[in-house]
């Protein structure tokens, strides 16, 4: 992205310019970001998980089966397979040194073919590379297992390579990491595959050192035992072709790598040792149980900070997560465009591979929708040739560093509302400008801004509540603008586009973080069955009875967090009032309770629960009636012990948990217009029973 200057001016005069726009922080043109043109590594990992529907079937069975999962992979975009050949010192081929693996066949002699020659074949008709992947030390994982490799006579004359350590309850064996003879057999292992077989690459996943195993090894010995093998496997490699790529796939967290012997560090910045490093960042943009925290992005650029170019750098990522309730990671659960979004940064980044785990959960139900993004990620990747870049101003740090299509700006750990914002699209390659107006503290929509101009105030602490994002002139032929916005309290608003707005009005909520991103005109759909903006109105108010707190002073109105989160403190009595309203009808509630069950239905300010009996509420219904039924919808969510927040409930719908002794922590509620779309549903379900 080149730039070109055509002013002339005195130089005195710039230097002026330039000074005071610095310091007064009111211009500053983006930066460029220079992507490669193609994401040169799309894989997928086929584990010996996936292989149920290759196990026991004839040549002509596994031909047909593998062709199958071959050209699904190529057509969805891919152009890599990384296939398990030893998971627990076995093979999926005919191996001088290690017995069939169990996984592929159930003779000990073989199916009567060569399933890795077969699979290599097929691969490459289907124009897919192939790399072999290896698990170097693991034998077994059970006590089973163990003894069933025991009884094998495998283990024989390898007694000294082989260490027996519990985990948990489970007798397991692994081979020695320290053992010569043990590195010896595993390099013999990956030559048998490289000198027999026309593979692409040499793949190791992330097992290294077990430190249960080992718990008199110090941190120096293991990386040094783990080094030796590292280096000794690119060696083999490199003598025998150096076309031949060999890679790692490390746990993500490098601090975690190093202690248990993989010195990923040394390994990406040093030659002599891997081809490229594929770490597995596991963890979405949502993390914790609020989703305040961004993980993914926090990981990539840790690894980033030590990356310097000495060997490829891929990610691995977490399909098989999409779609799933993930303990302490909503984002799985909440969102569909993680791995979209995922895809973005490491472009924006630099990061030209990644690898999805993975076979089973590419046409998944649960995954279905990640992994369309993905392959609408692939089909748009060299199609998007304009930069929208923003910054947004947040209480307590001021500007952000600049971010760029779709990814997050600001939303860390501690929530801090926006003030202001700013918006271009760099050096557009036709004519247009990218205009956005923001709502200000419940009064006011601004004017329209365009080039990089502030909207908002950065020196008031006035919140930002909505915006608007627009394009104009042939840029707005071109593209549409797609964006959403986190509202304090509330999550994820639903995407909108071309002008319409997000956040919230009347409600007094600052946004929190915001996402944007140019897409390429009419490819995508926007379905709104959940609100942009919310309009909610105040016309009730609740108050709470909180363990060791009793009541507290506040009066909670529309979007407060009603209760705590995050102090493992039970919700015992809350009261309800109308206000705000001379329309006829009550607010009804009743609460489930520890030990006593559903109690009576109470209205208009009345105590549902109990006090000073140490009792959890459970469950909730709230409903509306008369007058204020037919003119408004009442929403509500619950917090839960050890689930976060589920789901919204609506009109005396059950929120909470029934049969499963989990205390409701805190509690939401929003009234909207009759009709109006309701708050985006940032986890599911809004009732979970012990059946």
């Amino acid at each position: 992205m080149k730039k070109q200057l055509r002013i002339r001016i005195a130089v005195p005069i710039m230097i002026l310019f330039i000074l005071t726009m610095v310091f007064n922080n009111t211009y500053y043109k983006p930066i460029a970001v220079y992507a490669d043109s193609t994401m040169e590594k799309r894989a997928v990992w086929i584990s010996y998980l996936d292989y149920s529907e290759l196990k026991d079937k004839n040549i002509d069975e596994f031909r047909a089966n593998f062709s199958n999962m071959c050209n699904s992979i190529a057509l969805d975009g891919m152009n890599t397979i990384i296939v398990q050949v030893r998971a627990f010192a076995d093979s999926i081929y005919p191996s001088a040194y290690y017995p069939w693996s169990k996984y592929i066949t159930s003779s000990s002699t073989g199916p009567g073919y060569d399933p890795l020659r077969v699979m290599i074949e097929i691969a490459h008709q289907n124009g897919l590379k192939f790399e072999a992947w290896f698990n170097p030390y693991r034998v077994s994982t059970t006590t089973a297992k163990t003894v069933e490799v025991k009884q094998s006579g495998w283990v024989n004359g390898k007694e000294d390579m082989l260490t027996e350590y519990l985990s948990g309850d489970e007798a397991c064996l692994i081979l020695n990491p320290a053992s010569q003879r043990a590195i010896d057999l595993i390099t013999v292992g990956v030559k048998e595959v490289l000198y027999n077989y026309d593979v692409d690459g040499i793949h190791f996943d992330d097992y290294f050192y077990k430190r249960e195993a080992y718990p008199e090894s110090t941190k120096e010995e293991r990386i040094a035992n783990v080094d030796r093998l590292v280096s000794n496997v690119y060696a083999t490699i490199k003598s025998y072709n150096p076309n031949v790529i060999f890679g790692i796939s490390p746990n993500g967290d490098i601090a975690g790598c190093i202690n248990n012997g993989a010195d990923v560090i040394k390994w990406m910045t040093t030659k002599g040792y891997v081809d490229y490093i594929m770490p597995q960042i596991y963890w979405s943009n949502n993390y914790g149980n609020d989703g305040s925290i961004q993980k993914f992005s926090t990981v990539l650029n840790e690894w980033k900070s030590y990356y310097n170019g000495s060997t490829k750098l891929y990610v691995g990522l977490a399909l098989y997560k999409c779609g799933q309730n993930v303990s302490g990671d909503i984002g799985w659960s909440t969102r569909s465009d993680n791995l979209y979004e995922q895809l973005t940064e490491l472009k924006l980044n630099n990061v030209s591979g990644f690898a999805l785990f993975r076979y089973a959960h590419l046409h998944d139900d649960s995954s279905k929708a990640e992994f369309n993004n993905v392959k609408t990620f692939l089909n748009d990747y060299n199609h998007i040739s304009d930069t929208l870049f923003y910054q947004v101003y947040t209480t307590g740090s001021g500007w952000t560093k600049q971010i760029t299509n779709g990814n997050t700006a600001t939303l860390g750990e501690n929530s801090k509302k926006i003030e202001a914002l700013r918006l271009a699209v760099d050096n557009p390659t036709v004519s247009g400008d990218v205009e956005y107006s923001v709502y200000m503290n419940n009064t006011r929509w601004t004017e329209w801004y365009k080039n990089y101009a502030i909207a908002g105030e950065n020196d008031n602490s006035r919140r930002i509540e909505a915006v608007k994002i627009r394009l104009t002139g042939e840029l707005s032929n071109k593209y549409d603008v797609i964006y959403r916005t986190y509202v304090r309290n509330i999550g994820w608003t639903e995407w909108t586009s071309n002008g319409e707005p997000s956040g919230s009005t009347e409600m007094a909520k600052s946004i929190d973080a915001i996402q944007a991103k140019l897409v390429n005109k009419n490819e995508i759909a926007i379905q709104k069955n959940t609100a942009s903006v919310l309009n909610a109105v105040n016309i009730i108010n609740m108050k709470a009875h909180v363990q060791n707190y009793g009541w507290k002073n506040d009066t909670y109105l529309c979007g407060d967090n009603v209760g705590t989160v995050g102090e493992s403190r039970r919700l015992e009595t809350v009261k309800i009032n109308k206000v705000n309203t001379t329309l006829a009808g009550s607010i009804k509630y009743r609460v489930h309770v520890q030990n006593i069950g559903w109690m009576d239905w109470k209205k208009d300010g009345e105590e549902a629960g109990t006090t000073g009996k140490s009792l959890r509420i459970e469950a909730m219904q709230i409903q509306l009636t008369s007058e204020l039924s037919d003119k408004y919808d009442v929403y509500y969510r619950v917090h839960v012990q050890n689930k976060g927040w589920l789901g919204w409930a609506k009109n005396g719908e059950i929120a909470g948990t029934t049969g499963m002794s989990l205390r409701v922590e805190a509690v939401q509620f929003i009234c909207l217009e009759k009709g109006a779309k309701p708050p985006v549903n940032i986890a599911a379900p809004s009732i979970l029973t012990s059946n």
